[in-house]
């Protein structure tokens, strides 16, 4: 809401829009998986804030499935392509057979007792046998979708591969370019 006038004249909010946003009606808006603590608790969301998590991966043995969730706070439509720009890899050393790595994203609505999948996309299979660290996008598509205020937009990364001594991660720190998942939602400028 803009503030109040007390001089007599208009307040003019200034709103500026790109060509692609004009031409098709909609904006990628990019949301930053991240951890905190709270108190003794891991927490995961999503943020539009570029700041430091920590933990700065998720990590498991065998498989870890992690969601990273968004409160909206104000009511946001959703079409289109969603792109999910990701670093993934192995660690913990050792050699041996071979292990496929590989991570699946999906967007869902939380609407508080019912969740939604709006999309889905498995990222590329790696298969290795030491250490390794690389970046990767994923694109999947969404219907039209509306989240009204006090509903949930969840990212659900699901991660496999990992070994006996060896971690499969996902990086989840926005402040670091080399270690990030980040999330473009593709929001309508226009209905």
């Amino acid at each position: 809401m803009p503030p109040e006038n007390i001089y007599g004249r208009p307040i003019v909010e200034n709103v500026v829009f790109n060509f692609d946003d004009i031409i098709t009606g909609r904006t990628y808006i990019p949301f930053y998986c991240f951890g905190h603590h709270d108190l003794t608790t891991e927490r995961f969301a999503l943020t539009r804030q570029i700041i430091t998590s920590d933990p700065t991966r998720i990590a498991s043995i065998t498989t870890f499935d992690q969601d990273f969730d968004l409160l909206v706070n104000r009511p946001i439509t959703i079409e289109g392509d969603v792109l999910i720009e990701y670093n993934y890899g192995s660690t913990g050393g050792g050699s041996g057979a071979a292990r496929a790595y590989n991570i699946t994203f999906t967007l869902r609505k939380w609407d508080g007792s019912t969740e939604t999948d709006l999309g889905s996309q498995q990222g590329r299979n790696n298969s290795r046998t030491g250490d390794f660290s690389q970046k990767s996008i994923v694109k999947f598509t969404v219907n039209k979708t509306t989240f009204a205020i006090g509903e949930t937009i969840r990212l659900t990364a699901v991660g496999i591969g990992g070994a006996a001594s060896r971690l499969v991660f996902l990086g989840i720190n926005p402040s670091d370019s080399t270690d990030e998942c980040i999330m473009y939602l593709p929001t309508l400028t226009q209905e």
